[in-house]
């Protein structure tokens, strides 16, 4: 005879040489106290969940002694502990449980334990990540090792550009001759360097997006991440991200095409308005162009009537960037001459993206640049542009660093300065502080607006310029952008502005479905 415990309980067998006869007969028979299961002998339970001997249950979920009888397996769970094919989630919501049968008649809950938790309604599961904005979740796992191993240059600053039109990856010196490229362009995933490039479309008007993947994403301290062509960026790290360096998707300068969906002055759902002109002595009367908007409105231009003042640019985009929005163009100023009185264009968006804990010790910005200021003839103040958009998302979200979308400011009116100090400021990577609307150098014109920053819910308005001896009016400051914040366990200590306070910054959990 041989003794065989059967997985699940405390079952045991007694089972003959012959071995067990059909499904429902043993032979030799079962002795007193047990049964016939399946061809099994197995031990009549009082309880369903009884020890044999000396550990026999008292009553159904008490046990009268030990839970383990020596040299033997743990008590089988009792009968009624569940009904087999129930599922549950777990008491602390972090597995699903299933019940299962132990013995007949006997379920036991099993759990599988659910990286996002579980989810009841309408039945319980693990929860699924749905990261924003990208419908393909396999996008994350995209990258690979590369087959060739490759590294930054360490002793000097580099920028490592990112075309969203074509998916080349080329490194740059700080003069901008090229260094080597890291990535050809093309779709689908680069074996040489691991990095995997698609694009996607997005509802709403919103820019389509160029998105990156990697097995795992590091900006090192002296590199700075740039995006180029009219895509906005995303970048997917399956493994944790960390960025020591600078991502930067803002607008470069007016007279460089907008990037990472960023739109030229006069354009976007928030542009700016048009400053106006109204005949009169000296040439007439000019407004300054309005402010473009996005996660606040642009400010309003100045002039000398309110029909000449161009109207600040609406806000626009939601709070979560789904769909990830860019910023607006700040609208012309009013005058005749070609030259000068452009609006700022809008900075550019930036989605990144890890699996696993990302950890910015860096920066990331999107700067709207600033309106532009006429030369050589007197003039309205073009309007700055609006700051773009930044989504950071991850499990683990640690901010150490800054992260900053601020709207360009407003340029002066009249006759620029020849050295651009006329012109609005651009806004300023890693700092709250507003950029300065341009100053005037003749005394018939007025200032721009300051650029929308920290917890100022938008860009300034332009001084009026109402004055009898005022002719050009400056432009209104660009709005900020919006900054969103996604994961489950947030750090946020670094330098954030817009701030939340302006109502275009926030934080959130991930999307759990």
């Amino acid at each position: 005879m041989r003794t065989v415990a059967v997985t699940g309980g405390l079952l045991w067998a007694v089972v003959g040489a012959a071995g067990c006869g059909g499904s429902d007969e043993c032979s030799p028979a079962c002795g007193p106290g047990f049964e016939c299961y399946f061809g099994v002998c197995t031990p009549l339970l009082p309880d369903g969940g009884g020890d044999v001997g000396a550990e026999v249950d008292a009553a159904p979920e008490v046990d009268d002694g030990g839970t383990t009888d020596p040299g033997e397996v743990a008590d089988a769970p009792d009968v009624g502990e569940c009904a087999v094919g129930a599922v549950r989630c777990s008491g602390d919501g972090s597995a699903v449980e299933t019940c299962v049968e132990v013995a007949r008649g006997v379920g036991a809950w099993r759990a599988e334990p659910c990286e996002f938790g579980c989810g009841a309604d309408p039945a319980p599961r693990c929860l699924a990540w749905v990261i924003s904005n990208i419908p393909d979740a396999g996008l994350l796992a995209a990258g690979e090792l590369p087959a060739t191993e490759w590294s930054l240059p360490v002793e000097e600053e580099v920028f490592v550009e990112f075309d969203t039109s074509s998916g080349q990856v080329s490194v740059w010196d700080t003069d901008w001759n090229p260094l080597f490229d890291l990535r050809p362009a093309g779709v689908g995933l680069d074996v040489e360097s691991g990095i995997h490039f698609t694009t996607l479309a997005q509802p709403e008007g919103a820019p389509e997006l160029g998105v990156f993947s990697f097995q795992r994403l590091v900006v090192p301290e002296n590199a700075t991440f740039t995006v180029w062509g009219p895509r906005a960026l995303v970048l997917l790290s399956e493994e944790d991200a960390t960025i020591e360096g600078g991502v930067f998707a803002g607008c470069w300068a007016n007279d460089v095409a907008p990037v990472g969906g960023g739109r030229q002055g006069s354009l976007g759902p928030g542009a700016g308005g048009v400053g106006s002109t109204m005949p009169g002595p000296s040439g007439g009367r000019d407004g300054g162009g309005g402010g473009g908007g996005f996660g606040g409105r642009g400010g309003t231009g100045g002039g000398f009537a309110d029909p000449l003042r161009g109207v600040g640019g609406r806000a626009y985009g939601t709070a979560e960037l789904v769909p990830l929005e860019a910023g607006s163009g700040g609208g012309s100023g009013g005058g005749s001459s070609p030259d000068g009185r452009r609006g700022g264009s809008g900075g550019g968006a930036v989605e990144i993206v890890s699996g696993g804990t990302l950890t910015l010790s860096g920066w990331v910005d999107a700067r709207g640049c600033g309106g532009q200021s006429s030369y050589g003839a007197n003039e309205g103040g073009g309007g700055g542009g609006s700051g773009g958009g930044v989504l950071l998302e991850a499990p683990r979200l640690r901010v150490l660093g800054a992260v900053t979308a601020n709207g360009g400011g407003g340029a002066a009116g009249g006759q620029g300065a020849s050295d651009g100090s006329s012109d609005g400021d651009d806004g300023a990577p890693g700092s709250d502080e507003p950029a300065a609307g341009g100053a005037p150098v003749t005394a018939y014109a007025c200032e721009g607006g300051v650029g929308g920053a920290g917890g100022a819910p938008a860009g300034g308005d332009a001084a009026p310029c109402a004055g009898e001896t005022l002719y050009n009016a400056g432009g209104g400051g660009g709005g900020p952008g919006r900054i969103r914040l996604n994961g489950l366990d947030r750090a946020v200590m670094g330098l954030v502005s817009p701030s939340p306070g302006s109502g275009a910054a926030s934080e959130g959990p991930l999307d759990l479905r």
